[in-house]
This record gives C-alpha cells, structure tokens and sequence, in this order.
C-alpha cells in the first residue's frame, strides 16, 4: 500500500467526515457496525485506524496504522496507536477479542497475510469484524471510477468481490456469523436520505459489515 498518500493529506482526509456527505455516511456506517458489536471490551483493535473516527465512536482503544500523520490525530483522540502494517502487527498471539479493518482492506498490500494476522492475534473464539465496500456492489462502479479517475486516495484501492473476499476469509480461519448493510442512496450521492440497516449482505448496498468468528484450530 502506497499509504504515504495518507501522510500528505491526512487533514482532507480528516475533513471528509465533517463534510454533508462524509458525516452522514460515516453515521450510518458506524450504526450498521454497532449492530454487529454492541459493547465491546477493553482489548480491541483497529487495523488501520487512521485518524481515529471510527475508534473513538466505537470505543476501541488500541489501534494500529502505517501513516505518521494520522496517528497524530487519533492519539488525540485518545486512542493508543503503534504504528505498523496490517501484514505483520507487533503484539502477541490470542491478545485482543475484536479487531476491527473499516474501509481499510481495500488498502491492504497482502490481504490473506493481513488476515491471518488478525487471526494469530485475537483469542480463542475472537470476533473480526470487517467494513468495506465490495467492488460487486451499487456503489463499487463509483469507487472503481474514482480509483481510475485518479482520486488521491482510491486510486491505490483495489475493491474486492463478496466470493473473492469471503474465500480470502475461510481460507484464513474464520468463519462469518453475521452481517449487515446500509448505504442504500444512489451511488454518487451528495447526501444521506436513506438511513436502512438491513440483515445480511445485500449487493444494492453501498457500506457491507461483516462479523467473523476465529475458528478454534
């Protein structure tokens, strides 16, 4: 991952959740994920935390990203950030009970090692829990144009299938339990008019949430 991008432009990227758009899809992607979660533990953690956003509204306290200047931000808000790589996190075996990769997998330079990762980490019966925007759903043409329109952050995206990505999943120790989906707009929508949170995964949504079960072996 080129995530170099994140360090030269940390503050837009920032801003973007404060932005009519940004703010209200970060609302209804962070109430499908609570749907999955509820309350969680002490011992979380978020891959590729960013700036924050995200852990902070969920309450994860630990966090981990490549980018210098993002982590800046999300110490501010209070979150204990190592900066790492997905593909190799710098904690022991069976530590955390959620790791958490929002919107981050599609950054990921070796997503099967990345998850495999997440699987040595957490502990027995350990939840991953997965957002992201599938490159088969509504909104996956949009972002796939805006990766080849040269967005500064997408255009380093690569946007995984549902089957691609769920046979990266049980080839890596998981098993998900659960899912659900919202962002059900019109792909290139300004605003949020349609706030539905459905079951499942539902290839007219835009935002997918996937809960997955660290298998015992």
């Amino acid at each position: 991952m080129n995530w170099e991008v994140f360090d030269e432009h940390s503050k837009e990227y920032d801003d973007w959740f404060d932005k009519r758009f940004g703010a209200g899809a970060f609302a209804i992607e962070l109430n499908a994920i609570k749907k999955l979660t509820g309350n969680l533990p002490y011992d979380s953690l978020e891959v590729g935390v960013g700036t924050g956003r995200f852990a902070t509204a969920l309450g994860i306290k630990f966090g981990i990203d490549p980018s210098l200047s993002v982590i800046k931000y999300a110490k501010e808000r209070g979150i204990y950030v190592a900066r790492s790589v997905a593909e190799f996190l710098p904690f022991g075996s069976s530590t955390f009970s959620f790791l958490f990769m929002i919107v981050s997998v599609c950054f990921l330079s070796n997503p099967m090692q990345a998850f495999l990762e997440a699987h040595r980490v957490l502990k027995p019966g350990g939840s991953l829990v997965l957002g992201l925007i599938f490159k088969d759903s509504s909104w996956g043409g949009y972002y796939e144009y805006k990766r080849s329109s040269g967005n500064i952050f997408y255009k380093h995206a690569y946007f995984w299938k549902k089957d691609e990505l769920l046979d990266i999943i049980n080839k890596t120790g998981f098993e998900p339990t659960a899912a659900v989906s919202t962002l059900f707009d019109p792909p290139g929508s300004t605003i949020i008019v349609n706030h539905d949170i459905e079951e499942g995964i539902n290839m007219q949504a835009g935002f997918h949430s996937i809960l997955c079960k660290k298998n015992k072996n």
